[in-house]
This record gives C-alpha cells, structure tokens and sequence, in this order.
C-alpha cells in the first residue's frame, strides 16, 4: 500500500452529472423522512452505473493496480470499485453489523477506490471496524475522517509508510495499531515475500568461453566421425532431435532390435536420453 494523491485528480464527470445527484438525493431523503423503525427495516437500493462510470478515473488514479495490496489489475482480473467506507452496511472486528452505515457516501469520488478480487471479496468485504462510536448519519467523508477513530488506513488520505514498513524478504509488518489492523484485515501478507532487492538485481554470470571452445570441438569431431562412419544402412528412425557424432556405444536395442553398432555409431539427443544409433 502507497501514498496516492487524489487531490491532484479531477472529480470524474460521472459523479458529478444529473443521475449521480439524484441518486444522492434519494438516499439523503430516505434518511431524512423516515422514522427509526423504518429505518431499521430498511434496504437500500443504488444505481451502480454510476460508479462504474468512474472505472477508468479510478485506474488511471491508481496506476492499473490494486489500492490495497497493489496487485497489478489485467484483463483476466478486471478489478473491483471499493467503496472505502461500505455502502451497505459496516461490520467491526466481532461481526456486529451496522446495516445503514455508509451508504450515504455511495457516490462519494473521495470514498471510491479499486482494488483487486481477493481484497474485496474475501479479505476487506464490509468490514470497517472503528474505535468508539461512528459517525452521524448523513456526514460527509471529512467529517467522518474527524470523528472515527482506528479505522483501516485511507491510502488516499493516510501515509501508510507511517503505519507500515517491509523487511528485507518483503513481509509486511505494523508500526501503529491502525497498520496492524490494516494488515489483518486485508491479508497483505498472502502474497509470497519478494525476494531482497540484492538478490533480485544479481549480475549474470558470463559464459566460460573455455567451455564454449571445447564443447564446440567435441561436436565438430563428433560430426567428423559420423561422416566417416561406413556400416550397414538401417531403415530411418523417427527419433526428433539433434544428429550428433560419436563413439559412445558399440551397439544399441531400440524396442527390441539392434539398429546400430560398431565404433562409428552415431546418436540424437531425444529428450533426456542418448540415443546412440548409425548416420543414415
């Protein structure tokens, strides 16, 4: 998880056209003219077109990966919008549900973020656990920043370097007690450890030319040998690979039969294994 300055982007167009506004205007009506008993039994619906509209904003802000985890989000992953503070209900670390909480922030640019598949449906979810009490009913996201306290880190608004650090072998591990639940609740460490920058960045170790020159005059006299070679024709073998000479074997049974023999045998490399057999 890093900084990203949502600050420095503009509000996309689709959170700002007619539909967004009316459908902020239906949930803060919703939550304005209705009694606390209807609002117990309430369920809200949302227009998810408008958000969706927001899917390349979001990937352009932050740079095609993953706001949490930074996993890098392809084709074969398309990705999920994340409403930071969820939108149907918020649930705490014992699993008490708060089922209105936040679903006034649907459309809010500074609640939305996009994440990867395994952030949203089996770590994050609705979890949003805060100390203490949360946050009126109807307040807005800086007014929900003032008053919520230990909640996940924003990497919009929080520096997760002052909540987070890495060790040399790429584990992810807690400053604060807010970095500590960050990572819990995300998993951050489900990803295998990234290898130390000193070993993924080792020089390549040249050829020995030595080896080279000799391994090529090997070959060159092998090749030599098998010209040379005057034995008994023997039926083609369907063996694919490369023809090489050589005096390895004097003779060799393939299913059975002798194909070659005598010093001048020659062999092809199939797979693994040195088929000895005469140039044909």
């Amino acid at each position: 998880m890093i900084f990203v300055d949502r600050a420095s982007f503009p509000v996309p167009e689709a959170l700002r056209s007619k539909r967004a506004e009316a459908a902020r205007e239906k949930i803060h009506s919703l939550f304005s003219s209705s009694s606390q008993e209807h609002l117990d039994q309430l369920r809200i619906t949302f227009d998810q077109q408008v958000w969706i509209a927001a899917r390349p904003a979001l990937q352009e802000l932050f740079r095609g990966k993953c706001a949490y985890c930074e996993t890098i989000i392809t084709s074969s992953q398309f990705g999920d919008i994340e409403h930071f503070r969820p939108k149907q209900g918020a649930e705490g670390l014992n699993r008490e549900r708060e089922h209105l909480y936040y679903a006034w922030l649907a459309y809010d640019w500074d609640n939305l973020l996009i994440i990867c598949e395994a952030c949203n449906r089996e770590h994050k979810r609705q979890f949003f656990p805060v100390e203490g009490p949360r946050a009126p009913m109807l307040s807005s996201v800086e007014e929900c920043r003032a008053v919520e306290s230990g909640t996940l880190l924003d990497p919009c608004f929080d520096r997760p370097e002052e909540h987070l650090t890495f060790t040399d072998s790429g584990f992810c591990v807690p400053i604060t007690d807010r970095g500590a639940l960050t990572i819990k609740v995300l998993n951050l460490n489900r990803h295998p450890p990234r290898r130390p920058a000193s070993v993924a960045m080792a020089p390549v170790r040249p050829p020995d030319e030595t080896l080279l020159f000799h391994t090529r005059a090997k070959a060159t006299r092998r090749r030599t040998n098998a010209t040379a070679h005057r034995g008994p024709p023997v039926g083609p073998i369907a063996v694919r690979g490369r023809r090489m000479g050589g005096d390895e074997a004097s003779h060799i049974r393939v299913r059975g039969r002798v194909v070659g023999q005598g010093s001048g045998a020659c062999t092809r490399r199939y797979t693994s294994q040195a088929i000895p057999f005469p140039w044909l």
